[in-house]
């Protein structure tokens, strides 16, 4: 997966638990190249956050992730 903003200087934040009630530890920039491992949640506000594994363990909101692009 890729992070996909929509913003050229963009960034997402990584979170400890599903949600933005979490805290954020660590930031991913726009078009960096992420993984996931296929976990979701959905969180009280009807986002769903997909689990991270790479370049750090946590959550992110999924509507902020796209396909990687060749």
């Amino acid at each position: 997966m890729q992070v996909c903003t929509g913003y050229p200087t963009g960034a997402l934040n990584v979170r400890a638990c599903p949600g933005v009630q979490c805290w954020a530890f660590f930031v991913v920039d726009e078009g960096r190249t992420v993984a996931v491992d296929g976990v979701t949640e959905t969180a009280e506000d009807g986002a769903t956050w997909a689990h991270l594994i790479r370049p750090v363990d946590g959550w992110v909101n999924e509507k902020y992730l796209c396909e990687v692009k060749p």
